[in-house]
């Protein structure tokens, strides 16, 4: 199930006309592994699919928190592992997940407490061989509440009995399968009925599948039926043997290369007198469009819903209440079962969800146009009269934000602004038209689009910005820090100046009379870089003909285009609007003059010629 939470944005819709929305987003609720454990202590639940905060409560609403987690790893599906207080006997948890201002359904999960070990009079004996049976081993083995995977083996057998269960009820039917690493394996499952240990009764092979069963198959599947006459209320032991052949529940038959693997799990048969079924739960059964999904609810079930597509048997679709379905093109019927105490309803109740026919149209034309880093606009072929909806992501995430209703008054291009974005990300974004009520299309196929980071423009300097060792570097950018770089022209070595705040820099010690070419990249919100500009380049003045910058004394370098004081084989000028003071006792030197300012001389002036 998932809860719809608004949060407010606004869009501009260009073409049609302008109106505020308010985006919503979908928090899926997480699914959960049971887990188990022999005695008083603590478990470790498993919960997967929230690339947020996992909540964990003791209760399926209300209730109190009791732990936080996050996951394990931050890629699909987001796993994690929440580790119970210490416990005695068998408890549900809950779990839900929150992303921002959203939260999800919870999901129960539970974590069962095994109170005594099975008996194990019969140990598994195998020929020596080089390597231990992994290849002549399953992948994976479900029965009853048991979700074990083979993968992990460290040698031929293994005691799963503390923290593999099923439960099952005295005379029930459950169905199990196994997928196995081989097409040309056995396989036999044998549960000591009789508590004895040893699996000596031929009613204790609960199923076989060998050479004379079939060939060529990687999955075995069937059913096993609980004798009315088995040990009740105790734990028994169920034996899983996957080999090249066999010789009974306690021998492994391989060749050179393996002998197989034999895993021991935990039962626990309930007694008819011990199990009071509750009453199916009544399910709605609600209408949509193709490709919409539906939200089940079962009512009249205090304690846990679990879903599946057929009446009798089958695999769990989903343990939880609500239940959302996967998008729709048929009308499908999904059966509800209810668990109390372990102790399950004998029969589901049934919600039927009708698809009717799609007649709005998907919408075509999807493209996207002014980029910036925080917004994009997206838009497509709109029919007048119909209402469109966007929902997006940012790509490889799994939750969509979803758009309110955008009206079309007028067929054309409907331009919309998609704004609050991330910065540098690549956007999945895609499209439906809603014609009327619940009538509406399948989205249409993902587009993809980036925010980025905008470069600065650069300028190069000219005029007073420019001397024979210096230059004073612009530009104009959104935000204003940049990195600056910059060299000689024809050179290898960059000279840096990094997270500038302003938009110019003076580059000092420069070389008269040199090409240099100077670059600058913009630094983004959350640290993204643009690309580096295209370089500017300028030339450094031949300081052979120097001229006044400001008005100031003779003595001051900063009024001098080269940056230093002329000398006696330098022309200079003072420039027009300009007074340069030669101060008293001091002596300027030049080679000649070109007056266009004035020229104070309380000191001495010597000229080259003189």
């Amino acid at each position: 199930m998932k809860r719809l939470y608004a949060k407010y944005a606004l869009l501009t819709v260009l073409s049609c006309l302008t109106l505020q929305i308010w985006a919503q987003c979908n928090v899926a609720a997480p699914t959960t592994i049971p887990k188990s454990r022999c005695g008083t202590g603590t478990v470790t639940l498993r919960a997967n699919g929230c690339a947020g905060t996992y909540k964990w409560y003791d209760a399926s609403s209300g209730g109190t928190l009791i732990g936080t987690s996050s996951p394990l790893v931050l890629l699909s599906p987001y796993p994690t592992d929440f580790t119970t207080p210490s416990i005695s006997a068998t408890t549900t948890y809950y779990v839900d997940c929150t992303v921002g201002a959203c939260t999800s359904t919870r999901t129960a999960v539970k974590a069962s407490v095994i109170s005594a070990i099975p008996k194990a009079n019969c140990s598994v004996t195998f020929p020596a061989i080089n390597t231990p049976g992994y290849n002549y081993g399953y992948t994976g083995f479900s029965f009853a509440g048991i979700n074990s995977v083979a993968d992990t083996f460290s040698g031929n057998y293994q005691d799963q009995t503390c923290s593999q269960q099923a439960i099952v009820n005295s005379g029930g039917t459950y169905p199990f399968t196994i997928n196995m690493r081989q097409n040309f394996l056995i396989s036999y499952i044998y549960i000591d009925y009789n508590n004895n240990g040893v699996f000596e009764d031929p009613s204790e092979v609960a199923f076989s599948w060998n050479l004379n069963t079939g060939w060529g198959t990687n999955t075995h599947t069937s059913n096993i039926t609980i004798p009315s006459n088995a040990v009740t209320n105790t734990n028994l032991r169920m034996r899983l043997v996957v080999a090249l052949d066999s010789n009974g529940p306690c021998e492994l038959i391989g060749d050179v290369i393996n002998s197989g693997v034999a895993v021991d799990f935990s039962v626990l048969i309930l007694a008819l007198s011990a199990c009071n079924p509750p009453t199916a739960p009544t399910v709605n059964s609600p209408t949509i469009a193709s490709g919409q999904t539906a939200t089940l609810t079962a009512s009249g079930c205090t304690g846990t819903v679990t879903w599946f597509a057929t009446a009798t048997g089958g695999s769990v679709v989903y343990t939880g209440n609500p239940f959302t379905t996967p998008a729709l093109s048929t009308n499908t019927t999904y059966y509800a079962e209810c668990t109390v105490n372990n102790c399950a309803s004998t029969t589901r109740g049934s919600g039927t969800v009708t698809v009717n026919a799609i007649s709005c149209p998907v919408p075509t034309g999807m493209q996207w146009q002014n980029t910036f880093p925080t917004s994009f606009q997206p838009y497509w072929q709109g029919i007048a009269g119909n209402n469109y909806v966007i929902r997006y992501r940012i790509s490889g995430t799994i939750n969509w934000t979803e758009t309110a209703l955008i009206p079309c008054t007028q067929t054309g291009l409907v331009i919309t602004t998609l704004s609050g974005l991330t910065n540098g990300q690549t956007y999945e974004w895609q499209v439906k038209t809603v014609c009327s009520g619940t009538n509406s299309s399948n989205y249409s196929i993902s587009t993809f689009s980036a925010t980025y980071c905008r470069a600065a423009t650069i300028t190069a300097p000219t005029g007073t910005n420019l001397t024979a060792t210096t230059a004073n570097i612009q530009w104009n950018s959104t935000p204003i820090n940049v990195n600056l770089r910059y060299r000689v022209v024809g050179t290898t070595m960059w000279n840096t100046a990094n997270n500038l705040t302003t938009s110019q820099s003076w580059l000092t010690g420069l070389l008269p009379n040199t090409n240099y070419e100077a670059q600058v990249q913009t630094i983004c919100s959350g640290g993204i870089l643009s690309a580096f500009t295209t370089s500017i380049n300028f030339t450094t003045l031949n300081c052979s003909n120097m001229y006044s910058l400001k008005t100031g004394s003779w003595n001051d370098i900063t009024v001098w285009s080269c940056g230093r004081l002329p000398t006696i084989t330098d022309n200079i000028a003072i420039s027009s609007g300009h007074t340069v003071t030669i101060p008293s006792g001091a002596t300027g030197f030049l080679n000649g003059l070109n007056l266009n300012g004035r020229l104070i001389n309380n000191g001495r002036l010597k000229y080259k010629q003189l």
